[in-house]
């Protein structure tokens, strides 16, 4: 599964980059930076964090 979300993420950024927009896949490392750079760039950027959704035990079920 984490490859499927791995690939998934690439293109996004492959797809942003085919229209001309600029895409980077960044970890939480480097978010700050990144993001920061594609505030300052003109028009649309595409930023894209790698996360693992996890799903959390109800508490109103007993």
């Amino acid at each position: 599964m984490a490859a499927l979300g791995q690939a998934g993420e690439s293109r996004y950024v492959a797809l942003a980059e085919s229209f001309g927009v600029p895409g980077v896949r960044t970890t939480q490392e480097t978010l700050e930076t990144d993001l920061a750079k594609a505030l300052t760039e003109l028009g649309p950027s595409v930023v894209v964090l790698p996360a693992v959704l996890r799903m959390f035990a109800p508490t109103h079920l007993g």
